[in-house]
C-alpha cells in the first residue's frame, strides 16, 4: 500500500493521468479529426473495481495503487467502448482499447510489481497495430496480443454512460477552474 497522490486540481493522480488525460484530450481533438482517424487508448488486462460513485477512490483506505489502476484501466475500456456514441463513428474516428502488456518499468515498480515478463518491442505491437494496421479495428473494441478480445465491461451500456457523464462533467469543471485561474 501507498498513499494516495493527486494533481494540482485536487484529482487523484492515476484517475488524472490513465482516465480523465485521455478523455479530455480525444473529446476536445474530435473536431480536428479527419475521416480515418484512430484513436488508442492504452487500457489492461489488470481491470476491475471501478465504483462509478468513487471514481477517484477516495474512498478506498488505506489507499492501494494496484486496486486504484485496475479501476482506472477498468474505466479507460469502458470510455473506448462507450466512445463511438459521442461523435467519434458520425466523424469516421475509430477509438479502440488495448492491453499493450507488461514491461518492467518505474510504474510497474511503483505498483510493486518488481519486473515485468514482455519486452517493449512486443508491448508496442498491439498499440500499433491499432494506430496503422490495415483494416482499421472496429471502434469501440479491446484488443489483446494484436486481437480483438471480449471485454465483460464494454457490456454494461448503462455504466458506460454514466462513466462517459461524470467524466465529461468533472473535464468541464476543471477547465472552467483553469480558465479562472489564468
Amino acid at each position: 500500500t501507498g498513499s494516495a497522490m493527486e494533481t494540482d486540481d485536487g484529482l487523484e493522480l492515476q484517475f488524472a493521468t490513465n482516465v480523465l488525460g485521455s478523455f479530455v484530450l480525444m473529446r476536445e481533438l474530435l473536431p480536428a479529426f479527419s475521416r480515418g482517424a484512430r484513436v488508442v487508448l492504452v487500457a489492461s488486462q489488470l481491470a476491475n473495481g471501478l465504483k462509478l460513485d468513487d471514481l477517484q477512490s477516495h474512498t478506498l483506505q488505506p489507499y492501494h495503487p494496484i486496486a486504484v489502476y485496475s479501476a482506472s484501466k477498468q474505466a479507460v475500456r469502458m470510455l473506448a467502448a462507450e466512445a463511438p456514441k459521442h461523435g467519434f463513428s458520425d466523424a469516421g474516428v475509430v477509438v479502440s482499447a488495448c492491453h499493450p502488456g507488461v514491461v518492467t518499468s518505474e510504474l510497474l515498480q511503483a505498483l510493486g510489481i518488481a519486473t515485468g515478463p514482455d519486452r517493449a518491442e512486443m508491448a508496442a505491437q498491439t498499440p500499433l497495430k491499432l494506430a496503422l494496421g490495415a483494416p482499421p479495428p472496429e471502434s469501440g473494441t479491446y484488443h489483446v496480443d494484436k486481437k480483438p478480445h471480449p471485454c465483460k465491461f464494454a457490456t454494461d451500456v448503462g455504466a458506460r454512460e454514466e462513466l462517459w457523464r461524470r467524466c465529461d462533467e468533472l473535464a468541464n469543471k476543471c477547465i472552467r477552474e483553469s480558465e479562472v485561474k489564468a
